[in-house]
């Protein structure tokens, strides 16, 4: 099954806002047979809840998700350890993911509190660009959606980043944002490219490769939506509820019978299968496409508690348990172990 590296960002213990020191910070650790190996930390600092590797292998980037919102350029050494080489404002408040430009010139953030999107320019080796203080670029959202709690604004939650275009999910205006990418890599906002159901909260999508699908998960419905491109927009194909039989709809959500919210969380695609996580009754969804865009559900596979994040190793799935305090491996049997960390955020296999 061969050996893989996985870099691990996590929340602060002591809750969102606090300073750095007790245990938060990007640690590594080492995947072989199924299991976590030599997991250590290598770099403390206050809450990387999303980081993402640059192709070279060379540099890590880290969000800083409080109100001041930063990212933050690693290097990584010889030995595996990172070193701080320049933080710079996200474009906003409280950054939650990072995605690269194919080229990797170009670092996009989505701030979920302020709803925006910063474009952070990078060197041709991965550095932040030299003398920047900020992004090059940021597009505020607007809007609001049903549920007063979640969604009294916009909330950037995820981008996906091709060669012409870049889409921004926003959760709490129910919809995917579409900007192109100009010829100096400067975007240029192109409107709403989706609009999603009243109350969908998407969070996270997946593209398919030829960029005709687009597969989004509903965090506050509960709900996997398909959406194919008809020309410069996408439009629902089909959908799937993710709620279970345990759970019933209230206002505004699914609600398990002791009052905890069920809340989606991630979405991976893996060929014609599609891997969407659930928190509170933590699992993991295992979907197939037909070619035809509808869905199967093909696996439950149960989890610790409070699958945030996930990513595809090798043969093997690691989940960041954030509730739990632990980092799941799921193998192609269903068979899983557990390692014990403090408030796991984000897997990123090291490059």
């Amino acid at each position: 099954m061969g050996t893989h590296e996985i870099w691990i960002g996590t929340f602060p213990d002591a809750g969102m806002g606090t300073p750095a020191g007790h245990g938060e910070g990007i640690w590594r650790a080492r995947l072989a047979e199924g299991r976590l190996t030599d997991l250590r930390q290598v770099v403390q600092t206050p809450a990387p809840t999303f980081i993402a590797a640059h192709p070279s292998g060379r540099w890590l980037y880290a969000v800083g998700e409080d109100a001041s919102g930063t990212v933050t350029a690693f290097e990584v050494t010889d030995d595996g350890g990172l070193l701080a080489r320049g933080t710079i404002s996200s474009g906003g408040a409280s950054p939650c993911h990072l995605a690269l430009a194919p080229d990797a010139r170009t670092l996009y953030v989505a701030n979920y509190s302020s709803g925006t999107l910063g474009v952070i320019a990078l060197d041709d080796d991965g550095a932040l660009a030299g003398g920047a203080s900020g992004p090059a670029q940021v597009f505020a959202h607007e809007g609001t959606g049903p549920d007063p709690s979640r969604q009294e604004g916009p909330h950037a939650h995820f981008v996906a980043a091709r060669e012409d275009e870049v889409l921004v999910v926003d959760l709490g205006v129910d919809a995917v944002r579409r900007y192109t990418v100009g010829a100096d890599g400067t975007l240029a906002a192109a409107g709403h490219v989706a609009e999603l159901p009243p109350g969908t909260g998407p969070r996270h999508l997946a593209l398919s490769p030829d960029g005709r699908r687009c597969y989004v998960v509903g965090e506050l419905d509960v709900t996997f939506h398909v959406l194919e491109r008809t020309g410069e927009r996408f439009e629902p194909v089909g959908s799937i509820s993710l709620a279970g039989e345990r759970a019933e709809r209230r206002e505004h959500g699914w609600f398990l019978p002791d009052g905890g919210r069920l809340l989606a969380s991630h979405v991976e695609l893996r060929g014609e299968r599609l891997l969407v996580g659930v928190r509170e009754d933590d699992r993991l969804e295992e979907l197939r496409l037909a070619p035809d865009g509808s869905l199967e559900h093909v696996a439950t596979h149960p989890l610790g508690g409070w699958p945030r994040h996930f990513a595809t190793v090798g043969e093997h799935v690691v989940v960041a348990g954030q509730s739990s305090h632990e980092v799941e491996v799921l193998a192609p049997d269903g068979s899983r172990t557990v390692t014990a960390l403090r408030q796991p955020a984000c897997i990123v296999e090291v490059i």
